[in-house]
Parts: C-alpha cells; structure tokens; sequence
C-alpha cells in the first residue's frame, strides 16, 4: 500500500498533466521570445554603434597643430556630407600625404563604395598596398581601376612591377606588353628587359635595349 500510496502521489492525473505541460510551453515560449528579443535589441546595437563610427580618424594630440586642424577641418566636412564621395576622398587624400597610411586606406574605400565609377579612388588604393608590401591586393585594386580607364599606362606599368615581385613574370609581360602597346615607350622595354635578366636571359635583354 505504502509503494502504491507513493505512485499515487507522484504519478499526474491526465487532464492535469496536459494542463502543465500547456503552462511549461508557454513559458517555454515566452522565454524564448524573450531571448530573441534581447538578441535581436544587441544586434541592433551593435549595428548602430558600427554606423555611427564609419569615419576613419586618427590621434591628433601630438602633431603639429596646424596639420591638426587641417585634419579636423576635413573630417568635419566629411562628416557634414556623408554621401559625398568627393569630400570623402578628400579626407582619404589629406591622411594620405600626411602620413596616416591606415586610415587613408580605409577613407578611399569608402570613397570607392560611395562612386564605384571613379578611377582615383581604386588607383589610390592600389599604390597604398603596394607601399604596404601587399602587392596581390594592389593588382586586384589596380584592376578595378584600369577596369575604369583602361589606357592609363602607368596603372599597367605598375601591374608590372608588382607581378615581377610575386615572381609572376608571365603576367609581367602581359601588362608591359599592353604599356608598350598604349605608347608607354622605355619604361615598358626596360621592365621587359628586367623580366629576361631575371630569367637568366641577358643576351636577349641586351638585344631588347639596344637603341
């Protein structure tokens, strides 16, 4: 009787129990509601504190204070035209010639993402990365920009030098061989000339800058 006694006293009648299981999904549900909602109210946050910081800027305590100003004055204005790819690649352009390599970079992104049609910006991009050693990343944005004026022999000649320092001499002469072609002239036959020396070809080389 005792052990029947304790199976009676654990043991849930039907209807009660599907009553408590009703109750246990519903708080079920509502805590996972709850949970999306809080994730769902981060995300956000997340997403407006990323917003709010799209303008690359840089410590300007201990600078010369005119260079300072300069910078603030431009940032300033970048941030009073938002949609401006101008203005924005004038901000990229003012960190570049002053020495803010990283948020330069950044900048004429930006800049590009605002006007894909213009060629300086990629252009920019392209000669920052290389100065940074990363020249695969200068021939991709290089691309972009020839892809926007394909005639503009330096962005070829550039392609060049950058496939050389990747050992990539095959591509190499392709873009001196489109330089030449677009009347780049002696600076084309002296990087092709350089492309035979490095495959251990001086005799053609030589033959090459003959006058």
């Amino acid at each position: 009787m005792r052990a029947w006694s304790r199976e009676q006293q654990t043991r849930v009648p039907h209807t009660k129990g599907l009553r408590i299981r009703a109750i246990l999904m519903e708080a079920s549900s509502r805590e996972l509601v709850g949970f999306v909602a809080k994730a769902v109210i981060l995300s956000f946050s997340f997403f407006c504190i990323s917003c709010s910081d799209q303008f690359a800027s840089v410590e300007t305590k201990d600078i010369d204070a005119n260079l300072a100003e300069l910078l603030n004055v431009t940032l300033n204005q970048a941030r009073s035209s938002p949609g401006s790819a101008a203005i924005r690649g004038q901000l990229a352009m003012t960190y570049d010639v002053n020495g803010f390599p990283d948020a330069a970079l950044i900048t004429y992104r930006q800049a590009e993402e605002l006007d894909p049609g213009t060629f300086t910006w990629p252009y920019f991009q392209a000669m920052l990365l290389a100065k940074r050693n990363e020249p695969e990343n200068a021939i991709v944005a290089m691309d972009r920009a020839i892809s926007l004026d394909p005639k503009y022999v330096p962005a070829w000649l550039l392609k060049g030098t950058w496939f050389i320092d990747l050992g990539q001499f095959d591509d190499a002469k392709i873009a001196y061989e489109e330089a030449a072609r677009l009347g780049a002239g002696s600076p084309a036959i002296a990087g092709s000339a350089r492309i035979l020396l490095l495959e251990e070809r001086p005799a053609e080389a030589a033959k090459l800058l003959e006058p």
